[in-house]
């Protein structure tokens, strides 16, 4: 027997026994079923298996349901504010991760040209602002929607789908990203300081880190600081408390962005501290 009619036999095999693993999943094969009683009751497996008894969240890769909090339209009340400025005060950039942000921030600044083009066309959208986004949806990648990352070659498939509504494909990066901003009705957002900027950066991606069975830090935000270490939305709605998000948060760059000079916020609101490397001294 040579090599190719062995393959061929391995092949027949295979499909004969999908065939019958199918056949007996849609209880085709009837020697292999219990008899159902007279009441024509389901009949019970042949081989039960008990309920788990260990709790169905405590392994990896088990994800638990959020609620809604990531469509909550949270206020930015004085509190939430004051939360911002505080951690955006004492935010301390991971020593592993300094070299990745600073890759991240000179991406961004070569597209600076293009986000303040934007900016102009929205109305007072820091240009940064975009530049911050453009790297968290769309990894500083000018073939994407500024909405959520979908490939600018047709309409976006991910929330907030369909979207530009107006016009059609293929939508240029502008358009995009101007649709991108006015849904979010950042065209109309004048308060630009630390607890502005954030508060609308992390409605950009959802308030659901916020719900009662999360509790944490954003990772859209501080990923990459000592403020956040794990937990994860892995889809829409669902929450993993054992994922790591692998992004530099919005946060950190700007934070680090008002480190260097790139950068100005508001003087009464911007901390007077450098956030340096984790550890290191203030």
């Amino acid at each position: 027997m040579n090599a190719r009619q062995f393959d061929w036999r391995r092949l027949r095999i295979g499909v004969c026994a999908a065939a019958f693993l199918v056949q007996l999943d849609a209880g085709e094969l009837g020697f292999m079923q219990q008899r159902r009683p007279p009441d024509s009751s389901p009949a019970a497996p042949l081989w039960p298996m008990p309920e788990p008894t260990w709790p169905r969240d405590c392994c990896r890769g088990v994800q638990v349901a959020a609620g809604d909090w990531e469509d909550v339209e949270m206020q930015l009340t004085p509190e939430v504010r004051n939360d911002y400025e505080q951690k955006f005060g004492t935010c301390t950039l991971r020593p592993a991760r300094l070299a990745e942000v600073d890759n991240t921030i000179a991406r961004i600044m070569v597209g600076r040209a293009r986000y303040a083009a934007v900016a102009k066309t929205v109305g007072s959208v820091p240009w940064y602002m975009i530049g911050i986004i453009h790297s968290m949806e769309c990894g500083s990648r000018f073939s994407c929607h500024l909405h959520n990352g979908d490939p600018l070659t047709a309409r976006t498939r991910q929330e907030p789908k369909n979207r530009p509504a107006e016009g059609e494909p293929p939508f240029t990066w502008e358009e995009s990203a101007a649709d991108a901003l006015r849904l979010k009705r950042l065209d109309t957002w004048s308060d630009w300081s630390i607890g502005g900027t954030l508060y609308q950066l992390e409605r950009y991606n959802g308030f659901g880190y916020r719900a009662a069975n999360v509790g944490i830090p954003t990772p859209y935000l501080w990923a990459g600081s000592q403020h956040y270490s794990r937990g994860k939305y892995v889809r829409d709605h669902v929450f993993d408390p054992h994922s790591e998000s692998t992004q530099i948060g919005a946060a950190v760059l700007l934070r680090r962005m008002l480190d260097h000079n790139l950068i100005e916020l508001p003087a009464a609101i911007a901390p007077t501290a450098s956030a340096t490397e984790e550890g290191s001294t203030r």
